[in-house]
């Protein structure tokens, strides 16, 4: 279904023009889906109109976009490294004698890196093919004269606090996960359901929190409360979730988009409309809030504002019309 190569060149291209935006210094880790929507170009909207684009699916660029071109040449370091072990370990005593091991570990970093062309960075493919340049190092002839003197003092002295921030990190990660866990399995309790949120807010780290998941769940918990009291409680702090979750989301214009659907369930018109233009100010070349903007224009009397909002969404919605083009078609005309 998709164009030979699929999204990957346009995807490509669009995160170079990202990196040009800061060259040296990126957009820091993990930044990519929040920070991408605003440089996704017109071409690679048509093409994937309602797609999360979570990497540049490419290692190299992947650094570039988050650690600039300094991040870009460590990461090629690491390859360079890599290939100047493979070929030594090729080579005892002076003689080129091929070893089976490193031919082996050398036709594995080779697979790697072609496979980095197209991948994601995850924790994975990366610790294995450290894995393989380590290994691939341990091979090579060893130069008595290189080895440098370290004491065994001296490593402990800065080991030990690096690894004890790490155990913190780690129990406090297992904390957050656990709430979150509990938080997913609980059943359409809503008292508990509420309850079990605000332990996940208590124990979420800084950053990146799951507060979008837990609103759409609230949400549809909410719905079926008999009790009014309990059903108020529950849309509140669905509502705050869903407020949270702009600062939190990894993909801002989607938290934008669902506190707008939020604010239109309490008729509330004017945040709704300041909502969806945020959406559609982080993500210009997304549909949806252009869209869902062109109906509410269109419900307020502003004709000339939803037509024009309704023909920028019917460009970019080319791949998924018979969704949208119904209800645009009248506010179009």
């Amino acid at each position: 279904d998709e164009p030979i190569g699929g999204a990957r060149p346009l995807l490509w291209r669009d995160s170079l023009r990202m990196s040009a935006a800061r060259p040296w210094t990126g957009f820091g880790p993990e930044t990519f889906p929040a920070e991408f929507p605003r440089y996704q170009s017109l071409e690679l909207a048509r093409l994937l109109p309602d797609f999360y684009h979570e990497s540049p699916h490419n290692i190299a660029l992947d650094a570039l976009t988050s650690e600039g071109i300094p991040g870009l040449l460590i990461t090629l370091g690491w390859a360079v490294l890599g290939g100047y072990a493979a070929f030594y370990a090729w080579r005892k005593d002076g003689r080129r004698t091929q070893s089976a091991m490193g031919a082996a570990l050398a036709s594995a970093l080779l697979a790697s890196l072609v496979a980095s062309l197209f991948g994601a960075a995850t924790a994975g493919p990366i610790f294995a093919t450290l894995l393989v340049i380590a290994m691939l190092i341990s091979l090579t002839p060893e130069d008595p004269a290189a080895r440098p003197s370290v004491r065994p003092a001296a490593v402990l002295a800065v080991a030990a606090p690096i690894a004890a921030c790490l155990g913190i990190f780690g129990v406090t990660l297992a904390v957050a996960d656990f709430s979150l866990a509990r938080f997913q399995r609980a059943s359409n309790d809503t008292r508990g359901l509420i309850a079990l949120y605000n332990a996940v807010r208590r124990t979420a780290l800084p950053g990146a929190a799951e507060d979008l998941y837990c609103a759409r769940r609230l949400t549809t918990v909410c719905g079926v409360s008999p009790n009014p009291a309990i059903h108020t409680d529950c849309v509140k702090t669905a509502i705050e979730a869903a407020a949270l979750a702009t600062r939190s989301a990894d993909n801002p214009p989607n938290a934008w988009y669902n506190l707008g659907v939020f604010s239109a369930e309490q008729n509330d018109a004017v945040r709704t409309e300041i909502e969806l233009r945020t959406s559609a100010s982080l993500a210009p070349n997304w549909f949806k809030p252009h869209w869902v903007l062109a109906n509410l224009l269109a419900l307020t009397g502003r004709g000339t504002e939803a037509r024009r909002a309704a023909a920028w969404a019917a460009l970019l919605a080319v791949g998924v019309a018979p969704a949208v083009g119904r209800p645009l078609v009248p506010i179009t005309r």
